[in-house]
């Protein structure tokens, strides 16, 4: 009986009623010994698959909450980002990344994603402003590279992003917007803005690297590399960090990884580096998933404990 209590308590009402009404008239029988048992606690059927799909689920789901939710990034896999926005300054990637976290659901059948402060109020032009903390002119030139970019549309006086750049909820509502060779990558809200809030007024352009690299991040092991939807770590091509700053226009390596090791979030460092004694420019980078993660959290563990600090502090979960 001690061992029902547990079980008993936590039925609903009905299902504590049907279970008192029955519980006399009935008994479970094992299949295979023909036993009458006296305790049996009903669990869910699932196949090994489903366990072990439901255990990174939710990991991922607390992953994700920890990190304030997330929005979805798309992008072109291996593009660089300079190509797809030529006007756009390494500054500016900082800026959108950070207004991209304020993207709100899509409201019905509507696919606008309007930006929303925290507590539902509409963002405007004005209160844009307010939200980026830059210099007026720094905005004015900022908001006309927006809307001629088509990256968001003013509409009724409220602002709207572009589905086809970021989308907060079920993809699939806005797989139509998305050529074959486009890619998403979950980026989460709470880094995005505390690393802003942090750096984006006297680092904005080191911080704007965030945005520029996510086209070689890959999907699966948040490692830079050539191929970022391959999910096979035997067929994974990394990219070195001088390959890294000859996409990103840095004529020296070592100041690209100096411009990347300074930017830390919670003690942590958003990139991670496998070291190369002999020549800075062969180093591989690793980036941290409390900023993107786009897999189904089976990789996510080993992705995290690259960047534990402390005996793992970084990631200790709340007890």
């Amino acid at each position: 009986m001690a061992k029902q209590r547990p079980f008993m308590d936590g039925l609903k009402s009905d299902a504590f009623r049907i279970h008192m009404e029955l519980k006399d008239r009935l008994k479970v029988v094992d299949s295979e010994t023909g036993a009458v048992l006296d305790y049996y606690r009903p669990e869910p059927v699932m196949s090994e698959e489903k366990k072990r799909s439901f255990k990174f689920m939710t990991e991922l789901d607390y992953h994700a909450d920890k990190y304030g939710g997330f929005i979805i990034a798309f992008f072109e896999g291996s593009r660089r980002m300079t190509d797809i926005f030529p006007d756009l300054t390494q500054a500016d990637y900082a800026r959108l990344l950070y207004v991209s976290t304020y993207t709100a659901y899509s409201e019905r059948d509507d696919l606008h994603c309007y930006l929303k402060h925290d507590n539902g109020h509409f963002i405007n032009r004005s209160s844009l402003f307010k939200l980026l903390g830059v210099a007026r002119n720094t905005f004015s030139a900022f908001y006309r590279k927006l809307i001629d970019n088509n990256i968001i549309q003013e509409l009724d006086g409220k602002l709207a992003i572009n589905p086809e750049f970021f989308f907060r909820g079920e993809i699939k509502k806005v797989s139509h917007f998305h050529s074959r060779t486009t890619v998403h990558t979950r980026v989460f809200r709470r880094t995005v803005r505390e690393l802003y809030q942090k750096y984006g007024r006297r680092k904005t352009k080191q911080l704007g690297i965030l945005y520029a690299i996510l086209p070689y991040v890959n999907f699966r092991y948040n490692i830079l590399c050539h191929n970022p939807t391959e999910s096979n770590c035997e067929l994974i091509h990394p990219m070195k960090l001088g390959e890294l700053a000859d996409k990103l226009r840095y004529r020296n390596a070592s100041k690209l990884k100096t411009a990347m090791r300074g930017i830390r979030f919670e003690d942590m460092p958003v990139f991670q580096f496998v070291e190369d004694a002999h020549d800075n420019r062969q180093r591989k980078v690793i980036v941290n998933p409390a900023l993107f993660y786009a897999s189904g959290g089976e990789t996510l563990e080993t992705a995290k404990v690259l960047f534990q600090q402390n005996g793992g502090s970084g990631y200790k979960k709340d007890i």
